[in-house]
């Protein structure tokens, strides 16, 4: 029996010391960490080109460049079903009502906890 192939996470987060502490946090969890990248155009790029396919995104919604990742969030989503989760140190309610109509399957709050 072959073991089974790990969730692939494509890691979209723009701040360095993020993104390598959600890297080691996937890994440990068990997934498959894709990137980290910090810009839409990035990860746009390595969701295209990803074999296997990325299976679940977790998007930070500041990014660098012109697209923030609920921009992102649509344009993967127009090319096929990805469960998203959106991650922000924007607490403010006109981020989250935007980011709700994203419909992420959820949306964290930095910085987070890995304990909770």
């Amino acid at each position: 029996m072959e073991p089974a192939t790990p969730i692939r996470l494509l890691i979209v987060e723009n701040q360095p010391l993020a993104a390598r502490l959600l890297t080691v946090l996937v890994r440990g969890l068990g997934y498959e960490p894709v990137g980290p990248v910090a810009t839409a155009d990035e990860a746009a790029d390595l969701f295209r080109e990803s074999l296997p396919p990325i299976d679940m995104a977790l998007l930070d919604i500041g990014l660098d460049g012109d697209r923030g990742g609920i921009e992102l969030a649509q344009e993967l989503r127009a090319q096929r079903p990805l469960p998203v989760i959106f991650l922000t140190s924007m607490a403010d309610e006109s981020t989250f009502l935007r980011a709700k109509m994203a419909r992420p399957a959820a949306h964290l709050l930095k910085p987070y906890d890995a304990a909770a």
